[in-house]
């Protein structure tokens, strides 16, 4: 059904006792149709209250600290404001701090705003005082998926008590690299089946909490020894060979129903010969083998274009345009919002991309924008939230209630003893 499908089918009644199959599945549809439409009315009369400029700015999202003074909270205000962006990516901070700002934030906001984060082992990752689950490598060695899927779920519930509706996670990239400097422990290991498979319980896991999952690093960043922070990465395979390895678990994650891709800032010759081109800009990546060949219909959004695998390539904007020419949905922390709306405008008038084929990006991310912030609402109080990341009762009696184990309890201990 799509992940908004999938989604909105939370809403649904379990209906009467007496119910047969058939009548109930005819009522879920109808109520999925219901609210679908609802949805539609919504995004066409928030659509059409924007400017064309303000258009473009659904498809940007800017970086946002709570542990960083006035200055950095008056500049997102500034951006919020001024350039309408569409969307904010949280890094490190508080849960409380992070709470208050962000409904600031969409208080201000003419549009709710997509909120995300990085929590790869649970919000812990990115904020103090909330739990940090272990890195996937460990989690890569249980044999229960099960296990795996509730700790998405209260990862997922996690997100949902700061505001966040998209988890940039989890990686499922394979750690077939032993030099690779920047995925290992994140990956849930080396074999391709066993990645994807305990990456499926993560996603599902998160998103039946009403959170939207984010597999990354679309193609595959575990073959590399270059860290894609600093420098543009080389991968020397040929597409069968990253088609029989890397590329397994996102074909997983897509039968499963992930909601989002991330690209990464590879360089891959064998599918884009142009020198210094980062796959997250390529059309033969993005739009050709994500989106066609594997048929991904799920939001794509780049890795942080602030990063140097393709900073020191495109900056000034540019390397949104590009992004948004490859195909991608969203960019991910450009240089600059006012610049990156202003390429995007000129290409539209220039010809480069159709007005139409942004406006229908546009629309698609402010759809699923709308599910999610129906899901999630806004952030808990910071007393009600602070007791749910912290307490050890909270991670026994809902991330392992039926599983009073040795190894449950080891994990509940390795989390609190990993909290900051």
């Amino acid at each position: 059904m799509g992940f908004t499908g999938l989604l909105m089918s939370n809403y649904a009644s379990p209906g009467h006792v007496h119910v047969s199959e058939k009548e109930k599945k005819k009522k879920e549809t109808t109520q999925r149709q219901t609210s679908k439409s609802a949805a539609d009315r919504w995004v066409d009369s928030v659509f059409n209250s924007l400017t064309h400029e303000e258009r473009i700015a659904q498809l940007i999202m800017i970086r946002a600290h709570s542990n960083f003074g006035q200055d950095h909270i008056n500049a997102v205000m500034r951006d919020i404001r001024t350039n309408k962006v569409g969307g904010l990516v949280f890094f490190q901070g508080g849960p409380a701090r992070q709470a208050n700002l962000l409904n600031a934030y969409q208080n201000i906001s003419k549009v709710p705003l997509l909120v995300a984060i990085d929590g790869e082992w649970g919000l812990g990752m990115r904020l103090d005082s909330a739990i940090s689950f272990p890195r996937n490598l460990m989690l890569g060695a249980v044999q229960d998926s099960g296990l795996i899927y509730e700790i998405g779920q209260a990862i997922g519930e996690q997100c949902k008590r700061v505001g966040v509706n998209v988890n940039f996670a989890p990686v499922v990239d394979v750690n077939n690299n032993p030099n690779n400097p920047v995925i290992n422990d994140r990956s849930f290991g080396e074999d391709k089946y066993q990645v994807a498979r305990m990456g499926v319980a993560m996603i599902k896991g998160m998103q039946d909490a009403g959170v939207m999952a984010c597999a990354k690093h679309f193609p595959g960043h575990g073959d590399t020894d270059t860290d894609s922070h600093f420098d543009l990465p080389l991968i020397k395979k040929s597409l069968a060979e990253l088609d029989s390895l890397e590329i397994y678990p996102f074909k997983r994650a897509i039968e499963a129903g992930v909601g989002m891709m991330m690209v990464a800032h590879l360089n891959i010759p064998a599918l884009d010969k142009r020198a210094n081109t980062p796959s997250s800009i390529s059309p033969n990546v993005v739009t050709k083998l994500l989106q066609k060949d594997l048929g991904f219909d799920g939001l794509i959004v780049t890795d942080a274009l602030e990063m140097q695998g393709i900073a020191k390539y495109y900056t000034k904007g540019q390397e949104s345009l590009q992004s948004l020419l490859a195909g991608n949905h969203l960019m991910e922390l450009p240089s600059t919002s006012k610049g990156s709306i202003d390429a995007i405008a000129a290409a539209i008038k220039k010809g480069q991309i159709s007005r139409d084929e942004v406006y229908k990006r546009v629309k698609k991310c402010c759809a699923r924008n709308t599910i999610l912030v129906w899901l999630t609402g806004s952030p808990s109080t910071p007393p009600i939230f602070l007791k749910i990341l912290t307490q050890k009762q909270w991670l026994y009696g809902n991330v392992f209630p039926k599983r009073p184990s040795r190894f449950c309890a080891m994990i509940t201990n390795w989390c609190l003893l990993r909290r900051p």
